[in-house]
């Protein structure tokens, strides 16, 4: 389990520099009001600015799925097979998922190469 805090406190007299810099950081979007134009009416509505700059476009089979996505399999398997998953992939250094779904890859079934996690701890940190 990690020390770190899970949030920072904000004080009262805070540096708003440094307040924006970790919005900014975090992908928090800012309000802007717009530009008064003629003829609009009184109630205007602020609009809200994007802190994250726009991400170039990429391709779809370059990303993971996301775990919204992802359907969970439950089977029974022998113990010996289940000692045997467990030996392979800690040799390979990698999950017993990943060594399923690189048996299944083997035998002809279409994962993407994005899908072929190794270790599906690595991903946790962004999440």
């Amino acid at each position: 389990m990690s020390d770190r805090k899970p949030f920072i406190a904000v004080d009262a007299d805070i540096d708003d520099a440094r307040l924006e810099g970790l919005a900014q950081r975090k992908g928090v979007g800012t309000l802007m009001k717009p530009a008064n134009e003629p003829g609009e009416g009184a109630k205007q509505q602020p609009r809200v600015q994007s802190a994250a700059k726009p991400e170039p476009a990429v391709d779809p089979d370059t990303i993971p799925t996301p775990r919204t996505q992802m359907q969970s399999v439950k089977i029974e398997i022998p113990d010996y097979l289940y000692t045997e998953l467990r030996i392979r992939s800690a040799h390979r250094r990698t999950t017993i998922k990943h060594v399923i779904m690189h048996s299944l890859k083997l035998e002809g079934f279409e994962i993407r190469e994005a899908d072929m996690i190794e270790d599906g701890r690595r991903d946790r940190g962004g999440e």
